[in-house]
């Protein structure tokens, strides 16, 4: 098994490009540069700072309460009662059987990374936790899998927060995934693994928990449901400030205008009111009506004054839900956290909170973007090196893949580009001289101009035809392999699920272990 990385920032989103490389338009989005020494930094000052480590450490026994813990996830819960001990968190939605594989790297990576601070120092010690999206509420986004190019769906409406659901609700696909792979040599132990997940729970959060824990339990690593009365019961002083004063719309607004304003995507946008209210009917956004002094439930009849929905707060916490803005910060106070691993996207989010942590004095943890694995297989790194072309090559899109293939292989040789700026120079001269004589033969030049452009543009289009014709039997391997790596035209990470993988030919969560990079931003391909 051998594997080839590139790493380079070149390809990640501007936001978070220019937060690796520390350009100062977003210098004042973060408190720390991303390495290990700033993560001992930040470490110094979380630990005198934070403390709720009863509270935690409490709530962490009592949601394993029916899960035997590993010898490895008892000494990480010892060890939290100690200030010297940190965490490094990385987070998903519950994902039927985990989603799509970019689920595993995510975790692995936090393992690895807690594994070699560990072993590089003695001065903290470091727990991997995994902090389940328990209280989303976007069925859609969770209800399937992909395998083998055929997707498994359950169906259903988005209502409560997805945790709460029932999990025997899945069992019905399950069954139906576990019909396909019979004969696969990786059934027996998928088949237990969903059996003692899935079809033993009560609940998407403690089915998912189960799962996890049968893959990661003995690396010590410990899953969280934010959807807990007791840790919401300490976000009540924040909640309250939420709902009274918005300063969470506040300062992320100042933010993301800034960003705009610098030419860089917003992520995600803030309410005026970044908190949920969970119902029996469901998961609903919180407003409040001005004219009439009250907190309305959207999608409901329920409406509160200001009194009600204080009392309301204090008795029921567990009904108020933080949002996607609002959930990292719910994260931040609740764990003795320095540092998050996760995809492009949720950097950027997580890149529009600073300002409003800093105005709760709370500590911004160190973000990490999660690392992108390809896997190919031997028949699959055997048909690249017949075409002569390297996986990197196809990265941008099946189009240009083709464009570039022909491009590199052309048999019809004629320098477009050069003689297009000869004609370019050609008219700016006959213009510059027309000037002297006759103003008007401007318009006249530049239209002739236009035309032969438009003359080369068809010549161009004629002349990719031929070289397809002429290669198409090439250009049809190219297509066939394309859609094998780049599944639906996406990237496989994104796609696949980990049981294409897992126990067939090698040790999926071993491999990715070693081939993972703990902190740095790198795009590996591991041929299998």
């Amino acid at each position: 098994m051998t594997s080839i990385k590139m790493t380079t920032y070149s390809d990640l989103p501007k936001l978070v490009s220019d937060y690796l490389t520390k350009q100062d338009d977003v210098a004042e989005l973060y408190s720390y540069t991303l390495s290990k020494e700033s993560i001992l930094k930040l470490s110094r000052v979380k630990t005198e700072k934070y403390n709720l480590r009863e509270e935690l450490i409490k709530e962490l026994k009592n949601q394993y309460t029916s899960i035997e813990l590993t010898k490895k996830q008892k000494e990480h819960i010892d060890k939290l009662e100690s200030r010297k001990t940190l965490t490094i968190t990385t987070g998903h939605q519950l994902n039927l059987l985990t989603g799509s594989v970019f689920y595993h790297y995510k975790i692995i990576q936090t393992i690895k990374l807690c594994n070699e601070l560990n072993e590089e120092q003695d001065e903290f010690y470091y727990v991997p936790i995994f902090w389940m999206a328990t209280e989303d509420h976007d069925f859609k986004e969770i209800n399937h899998f992909y395998f083998e190019g055929s997707k498994y769906e359950s169906k259903g409406e988005n209502t409560i927060p997805v945790g709460r659901r029932k999990s025997a609700e899945f069992e019905s696909i399950l069954n139906q995934y576990l019909e396909k792979i019979k004969y696969y040599s990786n059934y027996k132990e998928l088949k237990e693994i969903i059996e003692k997940s899935y079809f033993e729970s009560d609940s998407l959060t403690e089915a998912t928990r189960k799962l996890v824990q049968y893959l990661y339990g003995e690396l010590g690593l410990l899953c969280i449901d934010g959807d807990s009365k007791n840790l919401k019961r300490c976000m009540v002083p924040y909640f309250k400030k939420e709902l009274i004063s918005q300063l969470s719309y506040q300062y992320i607004s100042e933010t993301t205008q800034k960003l705009k304003f610098n030419n860089y995507k917003v992520q995600v946008n803030p309410r005026e009111i970044n908190l949920f209210y969970i119902a029996n009917e469901g998961r609903f956004r919180i407003v409040y009506d001005n004219k009439k002094e009250l907190y309305r439930i959207k999608e409901t009849i329920l409406s509160f004054s200001l009194k009600e929905m204080l009392s309301e707060l204090e008795n029921n916490p567990e009904r108020f839900s933080p949002n996607a803005l609002l959930r990292p910060f719910y994260q931040e106070i609740i764990l003795p956290n320095v540092a998050y691993i996760g995809g492009n996207a949720e950097i950027a989010y997580w890149l529009e909170l600073k300002g409003f942590f800093d105005s709760q004095q709370v500590e911004f943890p160190i973000l990490i973007p999660r690392n992108s694995i390809t896997f190919i297989n031997e028949k699959q790194k055997e048909k690249l090196e017949k075409l002569n072309i390297d996986y990197f090559d196809l990265l941008n899109d099946k189009e240009s893949a083709i464009k570039d293939y022909i491009k590199k292989n052309k048999t019809i040789h004629i320098d477009f580009d050069t003689y297009e700026k000869q004609i370019e120079k050609m008219y700016s001269e006959m213009i510059l001289e027309s000037k002297k004589t006759d103003i008007t033969l401007e318009n006249l030049l530049q239209a002739q101009q236009k035309k032969q452009f438009n003359a080369f543009d068809k010549l161009r289009k004629r002349i990719l035809k031929a070289e397809k014709r002429k290669q198409v039997e090439k250009i049809n391997q190219i297509e066939k392999l394309y859609d094998e790596l780049f599944p639906f035209g996406k990237p496989q990470e994104r796609i696949l699920n980990f049981s294409e993988f897992f126990g067939k030919d090698f040790d999926f969560i071993d491999v990715i272990y070693e081939n993972i990079n703990s902190i740095e931003p790198e795009y590996k391909v591991i041929y299998y």
